[in-house]
């Protein structure tokens, strides 16, 4: 169980939430079914601010960037939006990561191991268009 902390505080932004910080929190157990079978699972949860700016100090990209047209004649006012409030167009108040993984000992000095994660990151990859 932790706290992150995402560096100076600057002038003019405000905080939602927990402070404008995420708070992530892991919890883990093992199960041992015989002598040489392993099985660990967990899950890890995060929970998600945005920083604000009351004077409107951000600007990002209208959509994502890499569904942009990246065309050389683009004004940029068409895929940058200025003069926006939340420095992130979505943010998931919370994020679900679920864990497991199975070690077996196959001789005294070898174990495979083997284990999935699962992330929901990719979520945050299209943004809205709307400020």
């Amino acid at each position: 169980m932790g706290r992150v902390h995402h560096g100076p505080e600057l002038p003019g932004l405000s905080k939602r939430k927990s402070g404008g910080r995420n708070l992530e929190y892991y919890a883990m157990d093992t199960y041992k079914p015989s002598p040489k079978a392993t099985i660990s699972y967990g899950m890890r949860v995060t929970w998600n601010t945005n920083v604000t700016s009351p004077h409107a100090l951000f600007s990002r990209m209208a959509g994502s960037f890499l569904d942009a047209s990246h065309a050389t004649n683009q004004p940029l006012n068409e895929v940058v939006l200025g003069n926006v409030h939340n420095l992130f167009a979505a943010t998931p108040l919370f994020v679900y990561q679920p864990r497991a993984s199975l070690a077996y000992q196959i001789r005294p000095h070898i174990v495979v191991h083997t284990g999935s994660a699962s992330s929901t990151t990719s979520s945050l990859r299209k943004s809205p268009t709307a400020a």
